[in-house]
């Protein structure tokens, strides 16, 4: 670059680009490193961290001696790391439950039970994956056009159907006597309620003294369009 100088200023520019990368590559080259990338864990703290640290340090010393004290030293510190691990884990595993809603509840569970997987498209040609999601909701909504035809065409069926007028009619009638109207009494429900001017009980009680009278207050309001639970309440 001092030697032969470029002549303008973009080529100058990149002349200087290639001598400071040789010059790197020279002095400072490229190194290639494998990077485990691990995921985030929530629970992981400070002292956890360092009891790592601690147990790197014994193992470290235990290689280098290879004396028994130390790979007991060594032992104790693992599983001690072991212990504060899981017991930190386990302590935010308890307190995210408890505070979840038991929508939130199910999702978690589900998570933390189920491994954690990626989804995949088919291996096929682009064209033809796009063509085959078109089609799929095309029918799908063809399907669901059908299934409202035959909702409505259901719902005018039972339409017509509540329209339709009952066949069976009322062609006889037999005469209510004394001894019909105290057995329709007697079969009567025991409840009472607070609107009845007579107390169920007093009615049955006393049957056989107010029969003719049912009897005699049904021939007239039969005849003015009542029907007999207005006799009962009204006698």
């Amino acid at each position: 670059m001092i030697t032969y100088p470029a002549d303008d200023v973009g080529s100058l520019s990149v002349q200087f680009a290639e001598v400071l990368s040789e010059l790197l590559d020279m002095h400072a080259p490229k190194v290639t490193k494998n990077v485990t990338l691990r995921h985030f864990a929530p629970w992981y703290n400070d002292e956890i961290r360092a009891a790592k640290r601690e147990r790197r340090r014994c193992e470290r010393q235990y290689v280098k001696s290879g004396l028994q004290v130390h790979k007991k030293i060594f032992r104790d510190q693992y599983r001690k790391c072991q212990k504060l691990l899981n017991t930190a884990k386990l302590n935010f595993h308890r307190s995210e439950l408890a505070e979840c809603d038991p929508r939130q509840l199910f999702r978690t569970v589900d998570k933390l039970c189920s491994p954690i997987t990626t989804q995949v498209l088919p291996s096929r040609d682009d064209d033809e994956l796009a063509n085959d999601f078109d089609r799929f909701f095309v029918e799908k909504i063809e399907i669901e056009k059908v299934k409202d035809k035959f909702d409505d065409l259901s719902t005018h069926q039972s339409q017509y159907s509540l329209m339709t007028p009952p066949t069976a009619v009322f062609s006889s009638f037999a005469e209510l006597t004394e001894e019909s109207i105290r057995k329709i009494v007697m079969k009567s429900p025991s409840s009472s309620s607070a609107l009845d001017c007579i107390p169920t009980y007093v009615v049955t009680e006393e049957l056989h003294q107010r029969a003719p009278t049912f009897y005699y207050a049904h021939c007239e309001f039969i005849s003015a369009g009542w029907n007999l639970s207005y006799i009962v309440q009204s006698c």
